[in-house]
Order: C-alpha cells, then sequence, then structure tokens
C-alpha cells in the first residue's frame, strides 16, 4: 500500500480522520485530503478526478525507488542482485531468478525469425520496429522475416511463468529515461544471483 486518499464532504472527512476511524499504521498512510461535494459513486469520481496528479506522483516516487534500487545493485561487487539488456534478463527469468521486471514503456521492439533469400541461412533477432536494414550475415542478401513476437509481451509471458511481478516504468521521468537509454529498456531486481557466469 503505496498511500491513502481520503475524500469527503466538508467536515466528515476531517472529522474521520481527526478521531482516528482508521488503524493507526494505516493512519501514516493518509497521503492527503480531498473535499468533494457528494458521498455517493460520484463522490468517488470526484475524488479520483482531484487526486489524479496526486496519484501520478505516486506512481513516479514508487518508479523513481525501483530505478535508484536497480542501480544500487549494480553498484555491489558482481552486479549484485541486478541483470539488464534483453539476453541477461531474459537468461534470469528462464531460472527463475527475477523478483521484479522493468520495462519502460516506451519499449517498441519485435523478436524474429529471419531466412534469408540469397543462402537460405536462418537467425533469430530482436529489431526496433522502425525499418532496420535485415541483411544476412554470411552473404549479404537480403533477409526475408518470417514469425514475428512483440519483445514485451514475450517478457510478460515469461515472467507470468515464474511468478515475477512486472513494473512498467514511464519514459517522463529521468528514470524512466535511464532505464531507456543505458539498459535497453529493460532490466531486472533478482532473487537471486546469477553467479559471475550468469
Amino acid at each position: 500500500l503505496e498511500g491513502i486518499i481520503v475524500g469527503g464532504p466538508g467536515a466528515t472527512k476531517d472529522y474521520f480522520i481527526s478521531e482516528e476511524y482508521l488503524h493507526h499504521e494505516l493512519q501514516k498512510k493518509i497521503v492527503d485530503t480531498f473535499d468533494t461535494g457528494y458521498t455517493d459513486e460520484y463522490g468517488l469520481r470526484e475524488l479520483v478526478e482531484k487526486a489524479k496528479d496526486k496519484l501520478s506522483s505516486l506512481d513516479l516516487m514508487r518508479e523513481k525507488r525501483l530505478i535508484q534500487r536497480l542501480l544500487e545493485e549494480i553498484r555491489k561487487p558482481q552486479g549484485g542482485l541486478a541483470a539488464y539488456g534483453e539476453e541477461q534478463v531474459k537468461h534470469a527469468l528462464t531460472i527463475g531468478a527475477v523478483d521484479t521486471l522493468l520495462i519502460s514503456e516506451d519499449l517498441r521492439k519485435i523478436k524474429v525469425d529471419l531466412i534469408c533469400s540469397g543462402c537460405g541461412a536462418k537467425e533469430e533477432r530482436t529489431i526496433s520496429s522502425d525499418t532496420e536494414e535485415l541483411t544476412c550475415a554470411k552473404c549479404g542478401e537480403e533477409m526475408d522475416i518470417g514469425k514475428e513476437i512483440d519483445l514485451v509481451k514475450e517478457l510478460f509471458r515469461m515472467a507470468d511463468k515464474v511468478g515475477t511481478r512486472v513494473e512498467m516504468i514511464s519514459g517522463e521521468s529521468e528514470e524512466g529515461e535511464l532505464l531507456k537509454k543505458a539498459f535497453g529498456g529493460m532490466a531486472a531486481i533478482l532473487r537471486f544471483s546469477l553467479g559471475e557466469g550468469g
């Protein structure tokens, strides 16, 4: 529970808080109060509308904490409990080592099976959704795209298999920009170390 917002008509919400109707641990989590004109479903909608900015800043703070934790782990000897980049993250997911998978909301990549039109060579590559030149490493001919898999969907599927929590990180913050540019849009906070060979 990140925080609690309380809303209601004038004195009602203030009385609710001052008389400590909430458990003291929950009382500490109150982040803000908002006046609403209604107490029914309309009041709830009004509260959500008024609290939108506050809720958005709570999300950004949570994202900031996650990226800071990732960076702390990376700074530790042997990379601590962190993995980043597609290959390392996928390996960690496969062995169930990922506690929290961090994916940039701006990550737009697809995994494709390629077949060379010249020599028939086959390979698998992850490419940007933008048009990338796909030439064969063996003969230099253009390669044809076979099967396509959205990378974000694949990561979600892998995470779901092993019970990993997935956090989508907004590209609108400094931390989100760092995840996208420095770590290829994906990183992981691990349950256990991958070891030196990880």
